[in-house]
């Protein structure tokens, strides 16, 4: 155990690919990607706002190439937020964390999701099987910056800020929601 965190683990192992951000150049608009890496076979997951939605891409060889693209967010909720989605990935499973809602983006201030989605594949990030509510509603009615991390034991730990539609936000904390059922259910948010 080399005592790093999830997180860290994760970019101390994509710190060693020599990424070329031209592997994903013409293949679409790109923004606030955020990468994963399957520990148990080292496929590199991306997840990114692609100017609408959530995508969900993946590369075997360390980056080179991109061969696929999933489509994460489902058509029916309301818009995906442009705030940054993250992913955690393990043995071909994959999840990937993101907030919608209805605030309109400004160049001043974050939009606030009105929930957090988890979207869950089982099949290394073909396709969607499931997508889950991970925030603690009542925590608040607003929610920012969701971070997603899976544990070795198999837990998703999931962090955001939850308030209410003030800014400054007196009810605002940051809150931390457990799944130890593959995200579909998640614990109330611990402050």
């Amino acid at each position: 155990d080399g005592g790093l965190s999830p997180c860290a683990e994760q970019f101390a192992v994509i710190r060693r690919f020599k990424w070329q951000m031209l592997a994903l150049s013409g293949q679409g608009f790109r923004n606030l990607i955020y990468p994963c890496v399957d520990d148990v076979t080292g496929r590199v997951y991306v997840t990114y706002h692609p100017g609408g939605g959530i995508g969900l891409r993946w590369s075997d060889d360390k980056g080179q190439t991109w061969p696929g693209a999933t489509a994460v967010a489902s058509q029916a909720d309301p818009q995906a937020m442009f705030d940054d989605p993250t992913c955690a990935a393990h043995d071909g499973e994959v999840w990937v964390a993101y907030g919608i809602g209805s605030d309109p983006f400004t160049e001043t201030d974050n939009a606030r999701s009105d929930q957090i989605r988890v979207a869950y594949s089982s099949d290394a990030g073909k396709s969607i099987a499931e997508r889950y509510f991970g925030e603690d509603a009542t925590a608040g009615t607003k929610f920012l910056h969701a971070q997603l991390a899976r544990q070795a034991d198999g837990e998703l730990d999931l962090l955001y800020y939850a308030g209410n539609d003030q800014n400054p936000d007196p009810a605002g904390s940051v809150r931390l929601s457990r799944s130890t059922d593959k995200g579909k259910t998640w614990s109330p948010g611990e402050v």
